[in-house]
């Protein structure tokens, strides 16, 4: 321990120490101080004394680690967290999927809006008809290319070509349309 000199300096009373001390062993203010603590007495009634603020019963329990209930409820909240992206993946998955697809019928639709287009204007596949389909159909990875042609439309002169890509989804069916002009000067 120290002298009583330095044992004034760091707020413990030495005479209320003997009193606690009377059982023999050392207080937890002794040991406190001798680990560097400062220590400051507070009234006896209650029973507690203080380390900076602290009750001394505050800071051995805080020693222990965490309650139970502050585990259950950090687990919970992990848990709710972990949950939700948990449940983001199989709809971002499904997402990515319908877009690849519709990439892919996009493609196909830009692909026969430019062999249309490179047709002559009296090309049998640019009659005016209800429906034309691909020959090549069904194209890979299970589309179908069809098309409508409206002679005169939107002038004289003019053919209007609606280009329809479909494709299944499951048990949906699905589509990409896409229209141009082909018009009879300089062809």
């Amino acid at each position: 321990m120290g002298s009583r000199g330095e044992r004034r300096g760091l707020g413990i009373d030495p005479a209320r120490e003997r009193t606690a001390n009377a059982g023999g062993g050392r207080s937890r203010s002794a040991e406190l101080s001798a680990c560097g603590a400062e220590v400051r007495s507070s009234s006896f009634a209650e029973g507690k004394r203080r380390v900076r603020g602290t009750s001394i019963r505050t800071l051995a329990e805080s020693a222990l680690g965490f309650s139970l209930v502050e585990v259950l409820v950090a687990l919970v909240v992990v848990g709710v967290g972990a949950l939700a992206i948990g449940l983001l993946f199989p709809r971002a998955t499904r997402d990515i999927g319908t877009s690849e697809r519709t990439t892919r019928a996009a493609e196909y639709l830009q692909e026969g809006v430019e062999r249309l287009t490179s047709l002559q204007y009296n090309d049998p596949l640019l009659a005016p008809a209800f429906l034309h389909t691909d020959a090549d159909n069904p194209l890979p990875g299970g589309y179908e290319r069809s098309w409508t042609v409206m002679d005169d439309h939107p002038i004289a002169g003019c053919k209007t070509l609606v280009i329809e890509i479909t494709w299944r989804e499951g048990s949906t069916e699905r589509s990409v349309q896409g229209a141009t002009a082909v018009a009879s000067v300089g062809r």
